[in-house]
């Protein structure tokens, strides 16, 4: 990945003056030429849209200003104008004009220029206009930067979120798993935790959680607990065993407490032990999305689930056990895949556990499982993180 460059160097900047008549060309390049030399800003003269057109396109996005009259022979300046807004949307678009037909002005308007000088001018208005123009092209270049600045920034923390979020996936011949996790397309990174961690010499321990919120902030919250869970209570419970309900019970009193002077965290979360020859799982849930487990005779949800985490203190959970089978299919995921909340709308389980029914597959791409969902909901797009953890006993 690299670092985006600066944008706007003084070195290239560009004010095209655009007019048929070369005295008039003349006028204005004279009068300006002072105040071009003080701000760096080269001054290029076209005759015709035709010519102006040609350096637009050589200097591109270095071309900061297009001043150009709007009744020409050929290309009109409002034809002009309207292919730079459209083209080049950095560069800032004035018009010299002595029209009056209202019609004719319209259309520039609509183009989206930045203002008019009218013929005849004041010098001192000319110059304060191109000064007003060339600042407001400062300026969104330096927001574009910023911008692309910031996306570099996001892209970075999601490599490393997903660095800090790799699982040790269980290398076993009578177990399958497979995790999929896809933060918001423009963000990179995201609020969705997962971990799946070997247990002992026979059991796996799944673990989904969804920090509430979006981008870094949620991306910081999931990479603290990656570091809170492990040392915390994983590695002390290889020895006294692992309930899912107590350490529901102990991450919560955790997060409240390391998270005590950041308002509005919360988060949801789900906590699985798998015995794989035993072939019995303990599950228990804080406001999180259900356990799904599909088997050729059927599927079933299990959504035994107490408070999220972060809200209260205090607060207990409850274990559910469940035998299983040879052949099952379990899905853990987040609300990323069934609910869209701009619109208010939210897949029950039901309708949730069927669709997944239809998608089998492990280690398949979910595209067509998620679209699905999403059509459902009739969302058009992917709209919050996703998580989707699937482990078979084979």
């Amino acid at each position: 990945m690299t670092e985006p460059d600066n944008l706007g160097d003084d070195s290239s900047r560009y004010l095209i003056v655009v007019d048929d008549e070369p005295a008039i060309l003349s006028v204005v390049t004279t009068e300006i030429r002072d105040w071009a030399k003080e701000h760096q800003v080269q001054i290029l003269a076209a005759r015709s849209g035709d010519k102006a057109l040609t350096l637009i396109e050589k200097h591109g996005d270095d071309v900061w200003i297009v001043l150009s009259d709007l009744r020409m022979p050929g290309m009109s300046g409002n034809e002009l104008l309207q292919h730079v807004t459209s083209r080049f949307p950095l560069t800032v678009c004035l018009a010299l004009t002595g029209e009056d037909n209202v019609q004719e002005l319209s259309r520039t308007i609509r183009s989206g220029i930045f203002g008019f000088i009218p013929k005849p001018w004041e010098p001192d208005e000319l110059i304060n206009d191109l000064t007003r123009a060339l600042e407001y092209a400062r300026l969104q270049r330096e927001r574009l930067h910023y911008m692309h600045s910031l996306e570099f920034e996001l892209q970075w923390a999601g490599e490393l979120q997903q660095k800090l979020l790799e699982a040790e996936f269980p290398l076993r011949a009578d177990i399958d798993v497979d995790v999929v996790y896809r933060p918001l397309p423009w963000l990179s990174c995201g609020g969705d935790y997962y971990d799946v961690i070997p247990y002992r010499d026979d059991s796996i321990i799944v673990l989904v959680g969804d920090v509430a919120g979006h981008g870094v902030k949620a991306a910081f919250v999931t990479a603290m607990l990656k570091s809170m869970i492990y040392r915390g209570y994983i590695r002390r419970s290889m020895e006294t065993g692992f309930s899912p309900a107590d350490f529901l019970a102990w991450l919560n009193t955790q997060f409240l407490e390391a998270l005590a002077a950041v308002p509005d965290v919360i988060l949801t979360f789900s906590a699985t032990l798998i015995d794989i020859p035993g072939k019995q799982l303990v599950t228990s849930g804080a406001g999180h999305e259900p356990l799904f487990l599909h088997r050729d005779s059927g599927h079933q949800v299990f959504g035994a689930t107490g408070p999220v985490i972060g809200v209260a203190e205090g607060v207990s959970y409850h274990d559910e056990t469940i035998t299983l089978e040879s052949g099952d299919l379990l899905t853990f995921l987040t609300d990323g895949a069934s609910e869209y909340p701009q619109a208010g709308r939210r897949l029950s389980a039901e309708s949730v556990a069927e669709t997944l029914a239809r998608h089998t597959r492990i280690g398949a791409a979910p595209d067509e499982l998620f679209a699905e969902l999403w059509e459902k909901l009739d969302m058009p797009e992917q709209q919050d993180d996703v998580t989707m953890i699937r482990v078979r006993l084979t």
